[in-house]
C-alpha cells in the first residue's frame, strides 16, 4: 500500500460539515463603536449581540472565523470551570466562585434564546453532563473530591450531585443537570453571516498587532481601526495596552473589556459588563479533565 493511502483525513467534523463564507482582509482605515478580536463562539456572539443594540462593530480575526478553537472542539456548553469550584471558593470565596459559574449557566441560557429566536438549525439540546474520575483506576482522593465538589456544588444552588456509577462507564462521578451540546459552526454562521452592512465589519485575516491607547485605535495588516471599546475575546490576547487594569478568565477562555474614557482623562477603564462575563463563562467547549455528557 502506497504512503499516500495511509494518510488520513484530519478536519475536524464541525469545520467539515458546516462550511462557512470567507470574509475579506481588512485593506483601508475605518472607524466604528466596538472593536472585537478573535471570531470563535465569544467574539461573534458578543459582535452579534453589539450589533443588535445599534453599534457599529469589526470583528477580526487572524484566521478563519470559528476555525481555530470553537472549530476544533468538544460542542459542550457548561458552566463546569477546569478549576474546581472547591478551589475557586479556596481561592476567591464563596460567592465570587458562585458568580462564575452563574456566569456561566447565565450564558448558556442566552445561547438557547439567541437560537430559539433566530430559528437557528443547530441541534442544541440540553444534557446531563458528567464529572468522573479516570477511567480504568481512581483513587480515593478523587472520588472523595468529587463527594465534596457535588456537595459545594448544590450548596451554592448548582443541580449538581453525586452518583456512584454514571452511564457507560460505571465509574464515579458528579452529575450536572441543564448542560448543552450543539454544532458550533452551524450556530456561528447563522450570526456571523449576518454582522457585515450598517457599518459593521467582519475580517479574517487580520491579527491585532499594535493597540494605539491615545488615539483609540488598533493596527491590523498595516491599517488602523479607530473605536471606544475593544472587546478581546480570544486565547491569545494581545499584551497592548500599558495602562490595563485587570482581565477575567473563567475555563479557557479570556474575555477583557476595555472602556476608553474621555481624551484628557485617564486612558482606559476596565468594563465588567454582566453580558460579557456571561459570555466568557459559557466558552466551555473544550476539557483537560474527565468529562462526559450524554
Amino acid at each position: 500500500m502506497r504512503t499516500d493511502q495511509l494518510k488520513m483525513k484530519n478536519v475536524p467534523f464541525w469545520i467539515d460539515s458546516a462550511p462557512i463564507q470567507k470574509f475579506p482582509k481588512l485593506q483601508r482605515n475605518i472607524n466604528v463603536d466596538v472593536v472585537v478580536v478573535g471570531a470563535g463562539v465569544t467574539g461573534i456572539t458578543t459582535a452579534h449581540l453589539l450589533k443588535t443594540v445599534g453599534l457599529r462593530v469589526a470583528l477580526i480575526e487572524r484566521e478563519r472565523v470559528a476555525s481555530i478553537d470553537t472549530g476544533h472542539t468538544t460542542a459542550h456548553l457548561t458552566y463546569v470551570t477546569d478549576v474546581e469550584l472547591q478551589k475557586l471558593a479556596r481561592n476567591f470565596g464563596k460567592d465570587h466562585a458562585q458568580a462564575a459559574w452563574d456566569a456561566g449557566a447565565a450564558a448558556v441560557d442566552e445561547i438557547e434564546r439567541i437560537v430559539r429566536e433566530q430559528e437557528i438549525e443547530c441541534e442544541f439540546r440540553r444534557v446531563l453532563g458528567y464529572l468522573h474520575v479516570r477511567i480504568g483506576g481512581s483513587s480515593k482522593k478523587e472520588v472523595s473530591s468529587l463527594r465534596k465538589e457535588a456537595d459545594l456544588a448544590s450548596k451554592l444552588g448548582f443541580d449538581a450531585a453525586y452518583v456512584n456509577s454514571i452511564p457507560y462507564f460505571s465509574v464515579p462521578g458528579v452529575r450536572f443537570a441543564n448542560q448543552a451540546k450543539f454544532h458550533p459552526r452551524k450556530y456561528l454562521r447563522a450570526l456571523v453571516e449576518k454582522i457585515p452592512g450598517d457599518g459593521s465589519h467582519v475580517f479574517e485575516k487580520s491579527a491585532a498587532t499594535e493597540f494605539d491607547a491615545k488615539k483609540h485605535r488598533v493596527k491590523v495588516n498595516r491599517n488602523w481601526i479607530g473605536f471606544d471599546r475593544v472587546v478581546l475575546a480570544t486565547n491569545n490576547p494581545l499584551i497592548g495596552f500599558g495602562e490595563r487594569r485587570r482581565r477575567h478568565t473563567f475555563a479557557n477562555k479570556t474575555l477583557t473589556v476595555y472602556e476608553l474614557r474621555p481624551r484628557g482623562s485617564s486612558s482606559i477603564q476596565h468594563s465588567a459588563g454582566s453580558t460579557f462575563l456571561g459570555y466568557a463563562g459559557a466558552v466551555r467547549l473544550s476539557t483537560t479533565r474527565s468529562t462526559s455528557r450524554l
